[in-house]
């Protein structure tokens, strides 16, 4: 195990003269190393939309849209029966639009939620779950026209007890060859989402899913 140093400010000869057992507590808890102290289950949910919490039911009609249900990976056919998946174009979370919404249940429980990632959604959720881990950059060419048009990907991710979050950005040139810049987000919950591992829940920006699924796999 690796050894902690105490700042300088600390001896063991005033620490061997304390007589109170709340002075000892407090000694204690600035021992304790800083990483264990922050080890937090921040990610949990998008405000009132919470995997393994939300149903169908709670959600506003007027907003959302039952899609059709996904097909299983591989398949033409074959429904995978036990998620459904509802659509807003947008909804206001405290104050904030959210765009493009999209959310799939697991026998009717929320599992994971996607959404267009704007910049006061950004500043929201940062100030919420604190900053994530940046990914590395990619780059793809998608674009047949040109040798300098690429696609540039890039993430960052919040990691919770049982629920994740990952953002990746997109800038450059789609396979269309127009210029495009945006972000999404995903937020799951990672018990529910294994449970629907062979469902294809189509992403709704090109290249996004099969980044993400790169970065979580490394």
């Amino acid at each position: 195990m690796g050894q902690y140093l105490l700042p300088h400010f600390f001896t063991f000869k005033p620490i061997i003269r304390m007589r109170s057992p709340i002075k000892y507590l407090l000694c204690f808890i600035f021992m304790v190393p800083q990483a264990s102290i922050a080890q937090v289950d921040k990610v949990t949910g998008l405000v009132h939309y919470i995997p393994g919490l939300t149903t169908p039911d709670s959600l506003n009609a007027t907003d959302f849209r039952e899609q059709d249900q996904p097909l299983v990976k591989g398949t033409l056919a074959l429904l995978c029966t036990h998620v459904r998946t509802f659509t807003a174009s947008q909804v206001i979370l405290e104050g904030i639009p959210v765009t493009n919404l999209v959310l799939h249940f697991y026998d009717d429980r929320l599992f994971r939620i996607d959404c267009d990632y704007n910049e006061p959604l950004s500043r929201f959720f940062t100030r919420k779950f604190g900053p994530g881990v940046s990914k590395p950059v990619s780059q793809f060419r998608v674009c047949k026209q040109g040798d300098d048009k690429f696609l540039t990907v890039w993430g960052e991710a919040w990691q919770g007890k049982e629920t994740a979050a990952f953002v990746v950005y997109r800038k450059g040139y789609t396979t269309g060859c127009q210029p495009e810049e945006d972000a999404r987000l995903v937020l799951w919950s990672q018990p529910l989402s294994a449970l629907c591992s062979e469902c294809d829940l189509q992403p709704t920006t090109s290249l996004m899913e099969e980044y993400r699924q790169l970065q979580q796999g490394k």
